[in-house]
């Protein structure tokens, strides 16, 4: 059976993807709303709300919870992006109501007692710290920050510790009841299950869900910038190098997928190849896209040794600008199948598939089949992604370095090496 997309009366979108290979189900609702939708006073107060739904409702305890579902063998969790919040379970088929009343009461009735942010706060603040003492985790947010500041996309999901020491449960709970409306939210349901009967049971216990205030958010500056931070307790240098990149679905988005696949998405990649096979410069190398609904991040991560990082950077920019002399069409057709591999072995997965759903909902607003999701990754040429590679390193760079001494080499002529022929 084909996935199908319904609309309640409130504004709550249901996708129902009927599996029948399986026994279980993932049950999951992903909510428009993330770090960039935070004003700056705010700083983390999606991803507080996020966990301070779990601490209680007004039918259940924390424990009730966690305990409800596990009993049955299932598993519950939830994730905050810098564009979504997602709340999920994974049970077996037959505990498709227990699934679908913890997921409604969570959304709609968790409490927000002050004396649970108290404990909370905490458990954020060792999260935040934790983050901090490792450098290949928190040098992500540093360089995001870099790269758009004084912006909500480019402040930390897990918000400031100013914010999480001071913020009490009102504006928390004005938060929720302003975020957190049905015209916001996709549920997917992706299982066994009998699609009929689950609809009834998702009216049931959504109806009574208000539509809330779809909150907004600024539109992403790339400005690029540096971030370089001495840490003497480090033996490696962290290196992130970044440039201008594609919206989702925007223009030259899936030219930059396939050319972040081609240089550093896998063990044959370009930059794996050279850096790694070939000169032993560095264990961890790879580049990837990070696309947001309007702006783009293209970025290359490596972390090596202080004696290999002045070499390191002119054999990454060689073999980054190589791409457009070189590249022939079986290399292109070999990154174009580890792309369509993935998606494909994707959907053995009903988390993957709910996970894939959701997503084309908040970019399409519609479910699409695999072959339109495929043919523009298809119709991408040699020519493209030749033609792509020059001007993308030309553009305003990015830099983030988190090492035991200051490198010799600053952002401009890191920038100058990457940009020239």
């Amino acid at each position: 059976m084909q996935a199908k997309l319904h609309r309640l009366p409130n504004g709550l979108q249901v996708v129902l993807d009927p599996v029948e290979a399986v026994e279980s189900l993932t049950l999951g609702v992903w909510i428009n709303v993330g770090s960039r939708h935070e004003p700056a006073h705010l700083s983390g107060v999606a991803h507080l709300l996020e966990h301070m739904v779990f601490k209680g409702t007004r039918a259940r305890t924390a424990f009730d919870i966690v305990s409800q579902i596990e009993g049955r063998g299932g598993a519950i969790n939830a994730y905050t992006s810098r564009e979504n919040t997602a709340y999920y379970c994974r049970l077996l088929a037959d505990d498709l109501p227990l699934g679908l009343d913890i997921l409604s009461d969570l959304i709609g009735g968790a409490s927000l007692q002050p004396q649970d942010l108290e404990k909370e706060r905490h458990v954020i603040l060792s999260e935040i710290h934790q983050a901090q003492d490792t450098p290949d985790d928190i040098i992500f947010d540093h360089f995001q920050n870099a790269a758009f500041p004084d912006q909500g996309l480019g402040r930390p999901v897990l918000g400031s510790e100013e914010v999480l020491n001071t913020i009490q449960a009102a504006p928390l709970k004005q938060f929720r009841d302003a975020a957190y409306g049905a015209e916001a939210m996709t549920l997917v349901l992706s299982g066994r299950f009998d699609p009929d009967l689950a609809l009834t049971m998702i009216r049931d216990r959504f109806a009574g869900l208000g539509a809330g205030t779809y909150l907004g958010y600024a539109p992403g500056v790339y400005r690029g910038g540096d971030y370089i931070e001495v840490r003497q307790d480090l033996e490696q240098f962290h290196v992130l190098l970044g440039w201008p990149g594609a919206a989702l679905e925007g223009p030259g988005y899936y030219v930059q997928m396939l050319l972040a696949t081609l240089l550093g998405g896998g063990m044959s990649s370009r930059l794996f190849q050279e850096i790694r096979e070939a000169r032993g410069l560095a264990y961890s190398i790879s580049t990837y896209l990070s696309a947001f609904q309007d702006t783009g991040l293209f970025t290359a991560y490596a972390a090596t040794d202080p004696d290999y990082l002045a070499e390191l950077l002119p054999v990454m920019a060689e073999t980054m600008h190589a791409v457009a002399d070189d590249l022939g069409e079986e290399e292109l057709a070999r990154a174009k199948q580890l792309i369509k591999a993935g998606l494909l072995m994707s959907q053995e997965s009903t988390l993957a598939r709910a996970e894939s759903f959701a997503g084309q909902i908040q970019v399409f607003g519609k479910i699409m089949s695999n072959a339109a999701l495929l043919a523009p990754l298809d119709a991408v040429s040699v020519q493209d992604i030749r033609q792509a590679v020059g001007p993308l390193l030309a553009s305003p760079m990015t830099l983030a370095i988190i090492g035991p001494e200051h490198p010799s080499i600053d952002r401009k002529g890191v920038s100058d090496l990457f940009a020239s022929r």
